[in-house]
């Protein structure tokens, strides 16, 4: 059975390497994986701790937190995906008035 994962499929360029990452409250796992002849190799994963005030998502502690999984995966570059849980998701219902898109782009 194939399932299809469109996010994948290759595109403009060749993704030869492709890292998904799961930032969660208290560990982040990682899955790294390769393309050769055509197929996608599982090619290494981790968990590292998150550091205690990684639900802030400033930038410098998610950086610094990527960069070690890529040190310790050994990685130079590859593609990254990072999801977040739904329980740190802000999901905020708001009511917008009826106007072309173009019009409530211009909307501050």
């Amino acid at each position: 059975m194939a399932i299809n994962l469109p996010f994948l499929k290759l595109k403009d360029r060749e993704r030869t390497r492709v890292l998904a990452v799961d930032i969660g409250k208290f560990s982040t796992k990682a899955v790294y994986i390769t393309l050769a002849n055509g197929r996608y190799t599982f090619a290494g994963f981790t968990i590292v701790q998150s550091p205690d005030n990684i639900l802030a998502f400033n930038p410098e502690t998610v950086a610094s937190l990527l960069k070690n999984i890529a040190n310790i995966l050994k990685l130079e570059n590859a593609p990254t995906a990072v999801s977040i849980g739904p329980a740190f998701t802000i999901i905020k219902t708001v009511e917008m008035p009826l106007l072309p898109v173009v019009e409530l782009r211009k909307i501050n």
